[in-house]
């Protein structure tokens, strides 16, 4: 659970995750019904095995009902491909993440 904007959280991947390609969805589920109106401000960094880090741009959000929103968005990878192992999140609302992928699909 994520509650501040002020101090992002960052989220460990259980293993080390090459990148497949440029388009990441991560979905989040809200405390508050409702709460998945402020999906516009989450902001998704992915940080990979050598400190460097992929800010989510281009985002698209997909809301599911009143507490599940989908945002979909992009990274810069260049030819070599970064392996990632962690996401950092900010919020100003209280959320959970319940998925995240990448996909090697043009959107």
């Amino acid at each position: 659970l994520f509650r501040s904007q002020a101090a992002p959280t960052i989220v460990r991947f259980t293993h080390p995750v090459p990148v497949a390609g440029p388009v990441w969805e991560s979905c989040f589920e809200f405390e508050q019904p409702g709460d998945s109106h402020h999906a516009h401000a989450i902001r998704v960094v992915l940080l990979d095995t050598s400190g460097r880090r992929y800010e989510l741009t281009e985002s698209e959000s997909d809301r599911r009902g009143e507490s599940l929103v989908a945002l979909t968005g992009r990274i810069a990878v260049s030819e070599n491909s970064p392996t990632l192992e962690a996401a950092e999140l900010t919020s100003p609302v209280a959320l959970r993440l319940r998925v995240l992928r990448g996909e090697s699909r043009e959107r």
